[in-house]
C-alpha cells in the first residue's frame, strides 16, 4: 500500500520515527477497510491526501526541520532511474552482441 509508506515516511521525517510508524499503520488499515467498506475510498484517500499536504507545508513551522526540496528529491530519483536504465542497457548490449564499441 504505497499511500501507507507515503504518510509513513513523511510523518517519519517531520515527527519522528515512532509517530511515523504508528501513521503508516494507521493510513494502511484505513486503505484496507476502504478497499471492503462501499463508498469510504474517496473519504480515506482525501484524509491521506490532506494531512500530507498539512505535513509538508506546515510540518517544518512545527519542528524546525527543513522541507526536503523538490530539486533534490527529483534529480535523485531522477539519476538513479537514469543510471538503472544505463545499466540495463549495457547488460542487454553485452547478452545480445550489440555493443559495437
Amino acid at each position: 500500500m504505497i499511500p501507507a509508506l507515503i504518510v509513513g515516511a513523511l510523518t517519519a521525517w517531520y515527527l519522528g520515527l515512532r509517530t511515523g510508524l504508528i501513521a503508516a499503520a494507521v493510513a494502511f488499515v484505513a486503505v484496507v477497510v476502504a478497499g471492503v467498506v462501499p463508498g469510504m475510498t474517496i473519504t480515506v484517500y482525501a484524509l491521506i491526501l490532506g494531512w500530507c499536504a498539512l505535513l509538508w507545508f506546515f510540518g517544518s513551522k512545527l519542528t524546525g526541520k527543513a522541507a526536503p526540496t523538490k530539486s533534490n528529491v527529483a534529480s535523485s530519483m531522477a539519476g538513479s532511474a537514469a543510471g538503472a536504465v544505463g545499466r540495463w542497457v549495457g547488460k542487454a548490449r553485452k547478452i545480445l552482441g550489440g555493443d559495437n564499441r
